[in-house]
């Protein structure tokens, strides 16, 4: 699977000292595109969400913003022979050295379960290559909720202002006595109640369960390594089926190219046999088919190679006209 954008420059940023800008200056941060996963939305609303972080981060002048359209262009333009090719770390490294920025800000959307996702916006610091600060919000699904959630996010970041580095937030633990009592009951519930639907429903089902437990038991959970671990397990399944789909998708789509090639180079074919002019527009025509269809998908090259062979001294003759039979007899 080709990695996007994001997953090819990430790493090198993170590993390598930004170039140096203006003293006094608020810090740069170059944007990604938000990641989203086991989450459907089309592209213009993909676009929309990160337009709102963009926008959201740059309020009240905390931070300059360089927006993912201008990475993108930036990393092109230092790298543009070697770019499509460029994964490995080495590689990566190179590119990352180029982004005249101070930070660099990623976004993940993720569903967790029926009708919930978690927005999550982590901000690096790129000459100590440690995070700053992660921020986190749950919030429904629907473009209007996670748009909402995305401002929250950045009100935080853009709160915490670009200082020393942040621990990420923790989840207070629940209180004592009977509260505690009641937590833990209610966990060791939830976990048999798990265990009993593990082998029920889909994969995807069955990791927004495990991702509901994690998020509804966060702290003093016994439970939570092996949850995360088959949640790790579901997604990369999930994540293999999905790479399996789009090979699928990918090798129906290039079936249908090549039909439709395949009708288009038989018409383009069957016009030029029924084709009347001087030698020197027919010979023209065969040059040009045999041009455009140059490939071995085309059953018709060597007939096209053969009749330039047969045109180009007739050709010479200027204002030689073939008429249809005599057009006719040269078909092979």
């Amino acid at each position: 699977m080709r990695p996007t954008l994001p997953a090819l420059c990430v790493a090198a940023v993170l590993l390598c000292p930004p170039v140096v800008l203006a003293a006094g200056r608020p810090p740069v941060v170059a944007v990604f595109d938000i990641q989203f996963k086991f989450l459907r939305l089309s592209g213009g609303k993909r676009d929309m969400l990160t337009e709102i972080m963009v926008t959201e981060m740059g309020v009240g002048g905390v931070y300059q913003v360089m927006p993912p359209g201008d990475v993108k262009k930036e990393l092109l333009k230092q790298s543009s022979k070697s770019f499509k090719k460029c994964y490995d770390k080495k590689c990566q490294i190179e590119l990352g050295r180029q982004l005249p920025a101070n930070k660099l800000l990623t976004t993940g959307i993720m569903k967790i379960g029926k009708g919930w996702c978690r927005v999550a916006g982590s901000l690096y610091d790129l000459r100590r290559a440690t995070t700053d600060i992660t921020a986190r919000e749950k919030s429904a699904c629907d473009t209007g909720s996670l748009a909402k959630a995305i401002e929250k996010v950045a009100a935080k970041l853009r709160a915490w202002g670009g200082g020393e580095p942040a621990a990420v937030e923790q989840p207070a633990a629940p209180a004592g006595g009977a509260g505690d009592r009641e937590y833990r009951r209610s966990l060791n519930l939830a976990w048999l109640a798990l265990g009993r639907s593990a082998r029920q429903g889909t994969s995807q089902e069955k990791l927004e369960r495990y991702q509901k437990f994690l998020l509804d038991y966060p702290v003093d959970n016994p439970h939570a390594g092996e949850a995360r671990k088959a949640a790790a397990m579901l997604e990369a399944r999930l994540e293999k089926e999905d790479a399996a789909k789009r090979a699928e998708e990918e090798r129906k789509a290039a079936i249908e190219a090549g039909r439709k090639r395949a009708r288009e180079i038989l018409g383009a074919y069957e016009g030029l046999k029924s084709k009347q002019g001087a030698a020197g527009e027919l010979l023209a025509a065969w040059k040009e088919f045999a041009e455009r269809y140059p490939g071995d998908d085309n059953p018709y090259l060597q007939t096209a190679r053969r009749k330039i062979a047969y045109y180009e001294p007739l050709a010479s003759r200027t204002g030689t006209f073939l008429t249809k039979s005599q057009t006719r007899l040269t078909c092979i």
